[in-house]
């Protein structure tokens, strides 16, 4: 079933890439109650599925319960991997843009926003190298945040 539960979850992942966003939360739900029935909530493969299900939730306006799914998942992997993992800070930096999602985000969610993102894009370019997209990527987010906070002669 554990196999079953991964193909799950990559094909979650394929559908939000297609913006089928309530196919793939009903996908990646499947996936994570096979992959805790058989590995437990604390597993790095669980954290990988909290994260596709995060996405597809915000994409359908379940902000909230993202943000939740991020916290935990982002908990897994810095267990998992450590916090100077390029898988942490891609969660981190996902966790910080969901903070920000929805609007209504207040001072401390804004605060946290910028912490995470900071510190993935510090991550990333050390992994990944500075010209890597997903460096770009989270760049771009952390701009956005500074944005939103009145302080875009940061960026």
């Amino acid at each position: 079933h554990f196999e079953v539960a991964k193909l799950l979850n990559n094909l979650g992942s394929t559908l939000l890439a297609l913006g089928e966003a309530p196919e793939a939360r009903d996908c990646l739900e499947r996936s994570l109650s096979m992959m805790e029935r058989e590995r437990g909530r604390q597993h790095l493969e669980v954290a990988s599925v909290l994260t596709n299900l995060a996405e597809a939730l915000g994409a359908l306006g379940g902000h909230g319960r993202a943000r939740e799914l991020l916290e935990e998942a982002l908990s897994v992997k810095e267990q998992a991997l450590g916090s100077e993992h390029p898988r942490t800070a891609a969660t981190a930096a996902a966790l910080g843009v969901a903070l920000t999602a929805g609007g209504g985000a207040g001072a401390e969610d804004m605060g946290r926003a910028e912490t995470l993102l900071r510190q993935a894009m510090r991550v990333q370019e050390r992994c990944l190298g500075p010209d890597n997209l997903e460096v770009a990527r989270t760049l771009a987010n952390f701009a956005n945040v500074l944005g939103f906070q009145g302080r875009l002669a940061e960026k």
